[in-house]
């Protein structure tokens, strides 16, 4: 990837995406959690936020109805109080990157190792005053079992949904989606069953299951030894 990166670029944390404005804070399914948010005090124009806690997505769903508190942040990033307004926001993001990104390579690469490693979720990159905005996410990838299948549904009825997926341990850890049709159409409930198959993910939710596991090929030329919960340290955690 040879392309240079944006100038601009703020941590993103793991949480709920939504927008936001004064009276307003919607999801992506239109929701309003403005009073479940506490009230905050928001400008009165429009800007992107996540809302967050101490953990994963899935604990600030079960925040929000144990009306326990979540965290309002623009992109995640420190820089920016809740009760900031936009001139703010403008302001921050006619920073440049931080001082300590002058000593490393600016790939993609070398950004998402620092996300990997500090546990963000990735980046929110920017050309300029919150324009051109696009995301640069941590992605992993795993080995596992197929033990499974499921039913496809709509387009895909009369093939194979997805494949539930187990580490060689026996520990049901995904439902993986995102084959192409042709390979929907060539999937054997019979050979292909016990058959390895490596799959991209997010990262491990709160239930040890991964989080958006998509297909991305097979993998006939590894051992079931290889599979196991040991490839990433939070499943190795969970289960461990």
């Amino acid at each position: 990837m040879t392309d240079p990166l944006p100038k601009y670029a703020v941590q993103k944390l793991d949480g709920i995406h939504v927008r936001c404005k004064s009276g307003h804070v919607i999801t992506a399914r239109k929701h309003n959690l403005w009073e479940k948010c506490g009230s905050p005090a928001l400008p009165d124009e429009w800007f992107d936020a996540e809302l967050c806690c101490d953990g994963p997505a899935e604990l600030v769903k079960s925040a929000l109805k144990q009306r326990r508190p979540v965290e309002l942040r623009p992109f995640s990033t420190d820089a920016l109080e809740i009760g900031a307004t936009y001139a703010d926001m403008q302001d921050y993001f006619d920073l440049r990157l931080p001082l300590w990104f002058e000593d490393l390579d600016e790939t993609p690469e070398s950004m998402l190792e620092i996300a990997r490693k500090r546990r963000w979720e990735g980046w929110v990159f920017s050309e300029g005053n919150r324009t051109l905005m696009t995301k640069l996410k941590v992605v992993n990838t795993i080995d596992l079992i197929v033990v499974g299948f499921t039913e496809g549904k709509g387009k895909y009825l009369g093939l194979t949904g997805s494949l539930i997926c187990a580490t060689n341990e026996g520990y049901v850890v995904a439902n993986v989606s995102g084959m192409d049709e042709h390979t929907r159409i060539c999937i054997s409930t019979v050979s292909d069953f016990h058959r390895i198959v490596e799959v991209k993910y997010d990262r491990v939710g709160s239930a040890g299951r991964l989080r958006f596991p998509r297909f991305i090929r097979w993998r006939d030329d590894k051992e079931h030894a290889g599979c196991g919960v040991g490839q990433d340290q939070d499943l190795e955690a969970y289960y461990g």
